[in-house]
């Protein structure tokens, strides 16, 4: 994710099409991803870069705008529905 204008098309595609997948991989690679994002668009914005810092934080919430397709019959609820709900609570 070095460039915040890469491919940011591609998770408009995902949102509407990841219904009937793993909360697991959203808890392995899509949470860490939105941190390092994050924190990039905060480093941006303490160094002045207000529209690299502003195309970060979209790229953020896009992240985290794909978690209802997640939840969405997915087919781990019952292995880590309880933790993603302790990790949610803890960081909402």
């Amino acid at each position: 994710m070095d460039d915040p204008n890469s491919r940011p098309w591609a998770l408009s595609l995902l949102k509407n099409n990841i219904s009937g997948s793993t909360i697991e991989y959203f808890q392995t690679h899509i949470l860490p991803l939105s941190q390092q994002v994050l924190k990039k668009s905060q480093i941006s914005h303490t160094q002045k870069k207000q529209l690299e810092a502003k195309n970060y934080h979209f790229i953020y919430l896009q992240l985290w705008a794909l978690l209802p397709g997640f939840l969405t019959l997915p087919t781990d609820a019952k292995k880590v529905y309880f933790l993603l709900l302790f990790y949610l609570s803890k960081n909402l």
